[in-house]
């Protein structure tokens, strides 16, 4: 994975929105990267109606626009010029999906409510789709995600609970990382006590993490022991003040996001900070 070249913030402009102004700007200035404002702006321009709704439609498309320039000044109060960019569709996911693949390098920033039950089975998630979806890195803001306005992020927990994907989900998260990262701690949760340790050649791994700049000091390993993945990974995240969370996500289609949630998911929906995933081909479960 290349280092992100531009930071699109694909908001809803409702409040779920709001924390991602802040930590889109942070990845901005950290990466010295370019930002998106990205909306896309739904309404029905046919309908079965006698009644003539042109008149709502604008006053809608009024309220996005002016919402939008809140957005974008309060990114320039944070030392962030913003690009807006508005389109008009019926499927937001979609809409967002095509915005990235037509950009070098994207990170996507996403917020969400983190709806269950009935809620979430007919309405699915938005930002749940384009996480499982996108080629590229997704940072998605829970509902409980607070962030700081550093650019550096002082802790980072990379985290899964498959040996085997660990030490791919580091080498894949590091061009990311890198120039952002503070402390990082990688975390591995193991469901029987007895289950070893991956990174046999942890030596190999912090030289590898030496070269991309993270010293030595600011590396912790951790194994811990819990029968719920997502419930461990975000106690240690409050315990030890973590900024941002690394996980991969298992790449799905969009009628995933009407089922019960995966542990990526339920991460992100309990997360006191943002959740940064890298999508995965395999078709286990993440992270």
């Amino acid at each position: 994975m290349q280092t992100p070249k531009h930071v699109v913030l694909a908001t809803d402009l409702t409040l779920a929105a709001d924390p991602c102004v802040t930590v889109s700007a942070r990845f901005a200035k950290a990466l010295y990267a370019d930002i998106s404002l990205f909306h896309v702006f739904q309404y029905v321009p046919e309908h079965r109606y006698r009644v003539p709704v042109n008149w709502m439609i604008h006053e809608l498309r009024q309220k996005a626009e002016l919402r939008l320039d809140l957005v974008r000044q309060r990114l320039a109060d944070l030392e962030v010029a913003a690009h807006v960019s508005v389109v008009e569709g019926y499927d937001p996911c979609r809409q967002i999906l095509s915005f990235l693949s037509g950009i070098d390098s994207p990170l996507a920033v996403m917020g969400t409510h983190a709806s269950a039950g009935i809620e979430r089975f007919i309405l699915g998630s938005t930002a749940e789709a384009v996480l499982r979806q996108a080629r590229c890195p997704v940072v998605t803001m829970g509902p409980f995600a607070e962030t700081s306005e550093l650019d550096q992020f002082r802790r980072i927990l990379i985290a899964s609970h498959r040996p085997e994907d660990l030490d791919g989900l580091v080498s894949n998260a590091l061009p990311l990382l890198h120039p952002i990262c503070g402390v990082l701690e990688i975390l591995h949760v193991i469901s029987s006590p007895d289950e070893p340790m991956p990174f046999e050649d942890r030596e190999s791994l912090v030289a590898t993490l030496e070269q991309k700049g993270i010293g030595r000091k600011r590396i912790k390993f951790q194994k811990l022991h819990g029968k719920s993945v997502a419930q461990a990974v975000v106690n240690e995240a409050e315990r030890d003040s973590t900024e941002l969370i690394v996980l991969g996500a298992r790449g799905s289609s969009e009628a995933a996001t009407h089922k019960a949630p995966g542990i990526a998911i339920q991460i992100v929906a309990a997360a006191p900070c943002p959740v940064l995933t890298l999508r995965r081909s395999s078709r286990s479960e993440a992270p």
